[in-house]
């Protein structure tokens, strides 16, 4: 798999590449540029219905500044929300760096989860690594499941084919996180889940819910090892009980809130 590697304080503002890009028709556009925020999108993302959303908040923060894709016509909210949410990250992240943050420095606070107590930490943004996904790399990624899944006719099938999830997902993710993990894994699933052996959508919600605890979570640590977009992964150290962890960025001090 091709992956290249920039630093983030070496991007261009104006000249942005997505680190997947946009598919349309086939085709991907990888080229745009983002302009900063208003008070129009902070007033959109503050509506209520918006507020207690975080993936309808990014919507609006994305939409708001994405001023082009190179070889789009117009942005429109369906387009922001069929980016996957390694480009949306990205371009949350990049809008920061540029617009809200004091030379690209990310501060934050974060409670220690050993003692509770909180730390003040800060990043410089402009040192972290961004991955891109070359445009004639497949958009598609397979893990092998340990029980996988037994149909009807008692086939099992081991192979799970999934895309990258985009913010129509994201959105539908985020109410359901806040409610029950167990949940959300299995909308993720039946989200992003584009075979299982030679089974195709649709799928139905209880497919994931047949499927063994260690599958899941296999399919999960998948998609989280595609390491592409920005690495936000900080390592932290108590001021308190000295305890040492690994962590990320908390998404919302990058949102201009």
């Amino acid at each position: 798999m091709a992956i290249i590697e920039k630093l983030l304080g070496e991007i261009d503002i104006k000249n942005l590449e997505l680190p997947i890009g946009y598919v349309e028709d086939g085709v991907v556009y990888k080229k745009c540029s983002i302009k900063e925020m208003d008070g129009f999108v902070e007033e959109a993302m503050l509506e209520p219905k918006v507020r207690e959303n975080s993936g309808k908040m990014i919507t609006e923060l994305v939409f708001g500044i994405l001023e082009n894709i190179e070889g789009i016509p117009r942005i429109n909210r369906d387009i922001v929300r069929k980016l996957t949410t390694i480009d949306r990250d990205f371009l949350v992240i990049a809008h920061f760096k540029e617009f809200l943050s004091d030379n690209g420095i990310a501060k934050w606070v974060e409670n220690c989860p050993e003692c509770g107590k909180p730390n003040e930490f800060e990043r410089d943004l402009n040192e972290l690594i961004v991955r891109y996904l070359t445009e004639d790399e497949p958009k598609e990624f397979t893990c092998d499941l340990y029980r996988g899944l037994i149909d009807k006719s008692g086939e099992t099938h081991k192979k799970l084919t999934f895309i990258l999830p985009n913010g129509e997902i994201q959105e539908k993710l985020s109410p359901v996180v806040k409610i029950n993990q167990a949940q959300a894994t299995s909308v993720l699933l039946q989200a992003i889940t584009k075979r299982i052996g030679t089974k195709e959508p649709p799928f139905v919600l209880d497919t994931f819910k047949k499927l063994s605890t260690r599958d899941r979570n296999t399919v999960s640590k998948a998609l989280t090892k595609l390491k592409f977009g920005v690495d936000v992964t900080y390592h932290g150290s108590c001021a308190y009980c000295t305890h040492e962890f690994t962590s990320t960025i908390p998404f919302i001090s990058l949102m201009g809130e």
